[in-house]
């Protein structure tokens, strides 16, 4: 598999710190892993947007534990509504 180049910065567009890019990179990773059905595009979107959202909170706890969590979550949202908005297409009169 191919590794992605993710664009991680913060708000100012600068660089996010080592520890963020390694927590998000890791949390990318394993989406793309995981869900192998989902578009690399917007797996690599949800990652930057979540790195830019990490480097403006004030984390107490694990930033790894964090974007594993919230990469997870944000996958499993999409696939939740993505399944409830396909229409079907060739269903009916014409066939």
């Amino acid at each position: 598999m191919k590794r992605q180049r993710l664009h991680l910065v913060d708000e100012n567009n600068d660089p996010v710190s080592p520890a963020i890019q390694s927590a998000v990179e890791t949390a990318h990773y394993w989406a793309v892993r995981e869900f192998p059905r989902v578009d690399p595009a917007l797996l690599a979107n949800w990652a930057e947007r979540l790195a830019k959202n990490i480097a403006n909170k004030d984390l107490q706890g694990s930033v790894r534990r964090y974007a594993h969590k919230a990469m997870h979550e944000t996958v499993r949202r999409w696939l939740k509504t993505k399944r409830a908005s396909e229409l079907a297409v060739g269903l009916g009169r014409e066939l």
